[in-house]
């Protein structure tokens, strides 16, 4: 008897052993996890400040280097800010937006735009974004004065812009209605299609100021190429009506 209890006492002490090894080796797996899912937040998130740091250092010369791709001094890099992450892309490509001023050159106008998004790579540290057409909207006018020949109020003898229509290839119930500037400096403020009996798809919120050469697109919704007969395109030098 004393021999089966011993055999018995020594198979149960086996058994917590085991027990509480297993269960050591749980707990320590575990943590071995939660701190690897610590580190990796840990890494991510210094990846995520680090961005927004180089956003926020280089990101004026990043602006810049865009403006002059698009239209070469014309406009100067004013400010970025508000760098906000948006989400990771992919290993090592990082989202974030930025709000963005710049200055025209000529009259100091102010344009830029809110929430646009941009990317940065951890590795290369490369900042890259586009710079959409709303971007080109006047945020704030310029303090340049007129000069003694002309005035805010003087309306040209011939219009400052031309139009285009085309149909859109896609849906023929859309046209798009193209205008095209033929001064150094205009700004279009609303196009109105058949006395407002065609409404656009998208108002013009903004001015959108035009140089020599340079066009904008607004689309009509339900009227066909063929429906269009008036178009009259207000401007800030007077309103130019084309059709009957």
């Amino acid at each position: 008897m004393n021999k089966k209890i011993i055999i018995t006492l020594l198979a149960a002490c086996f058994m917590q052993a085991c027990t509480k090894n297993e269960s050591t080796e749980k707990a320590s797996s575990n943590s071995t996890q939660t701190e690897a899912i610590n580190a990796n937040k840990s890494d991510s998130q210094k990846f995520i400040d680090q961005g927004k740091n180089d956003i926020a250092t280089y990101g004026k010369e990043t602006l810049q280097y865009l403006l002059d791709q698009k239209y070469p001094d014309r406009y100067t890099a004013f400010s970025v800010d508000n760098v906000k992450f948006l989400r990771q892309q992919s290993e090592d490509l990082f989202l974030y937006t930025w709000n963005i001023r710049f200055l025209d050159n000529q009259s100091d106008d102010v344009y830029g735009c809110d929430s646009q998004q941009l990317s940065w790579n951890k590795k290369t540290s490369d900042i890259e974004s586009i710079l959409n057409e709303t971007c080109f909207n006047i945020i704030e006018r310029g303090n340049t004065p007129a000069s003694q020949n002309e005035t805010t109020t003087t309306i040209p003898a011939t219009s400052p812009v031309k139009i285009a229509l085309e149909q859109n290839p896609h849906h023929s119930f859309i046209t798009m209605i193209k205008v095209q500037s033929l001064v150094d400096d205009v700004s279009i403020s609303n196009v109105t299609v058949n006395r407002g009996n065609c409404p656009l798809l998208q108002k013009i919120n903004n001015p959108i100021r035009l140089g020599f050469g340079q066009m904008m697109s607004v689309d009509t919704s339900n009227c066909g190429r063929n429906k269009i007969i008036e178009v009259v395109v207000s401007t800030n030098q007077g309103d130019w009506k084309f059709g009957s």
